[in-house]
């Protein structure tokens, strides 16, 4: 965990938004507060083809959770990470000018899960073959009963079955998560709702 990210045990809202693929699979937002996480909006369809629609959804949702940490009387910004594969990189850019133009307390994180990570894995023996690796396997870590974190799940049958969806295997020293479209195939459908929690919870 970095030095600007909130504990899970804190009262700082995170959402993680999994913008829709080319306006296909679905667009997902979930939200993180406190060990509760929770999916706030999903959508799918035409409309999650245009970046200014999906963009004005996101922020609606970061207008609330502002509301809610000036109700506790928090100083700590909303943190927003937004999948920038597809549509997002438009979303990203969207979110930020407007954030900045009406100097709202968030910050927008645009995440490319294709890219290098650096991190270890809870043993401290392992790499991850790329972030998206990193993010499931920290989502699977703290989820481990055995970690004791009081994570909960909501009963979304969706939800958990997407959490259930990828598998994984070792590359030499590296964890190797499924790939979105490895899972697609396989299963016929994107894991995005899990995908958006992953981005919430880490």
């Amino acid at each position: 965990m970095s030095a600007n990210e909130e504990p899970l045990d804190s009262n700082t809202i995170r959402l993680g938004v999994d913008i829709a693929s080319d306006g296909g699979d679905e667009f997902v937002i979930a939200r993180a507060d406190g060990y509760k996480v929770s999916i706030v909006h999903r959508s799918s369809g035409k409309q999650n083809a245009n970046a200014v629609d999906v963009a004005g959804g996101v922020m609606r949702e970061i207008e609330a959770c502002i509301k809610i940490h000036q109700e506790r009387e928090l100083r700590e910004r909303v943190r927003v990470k937004v999948d920038t594969i597809g549509l997002g990189w438009g979303v990203v850019s969207l979110l930020d000018r407007w954030v900045k133009e009406r100097q709202l307390s968030a910050d927008i994180i645009g995440v490319n899960v294709a890219e290098k990570s650096l991190g270890l894995d809870a043993s401290g023996r392992l790499r991850f073959a790329n972030l998206r690796s990193e993010l499931w396997w920290r989502a699977r870590e703290a989820l481990d009963p055995a970690a004791n974190t009081g994570i909960a799940i909501p009963p979304d049958p969706r939800l958990r079955a997407d959490l259930c969806a990828p598998t994984w295997a070792l590359q030499g020293p590296s964890i190797k998560v499924e790939s979105r479209d490895e899972i697609v195939d396989r299963i016929g459908r994107s894991p995005d709702f899990a995908s958006a929690f992953c981005l919430a919870l880490i």
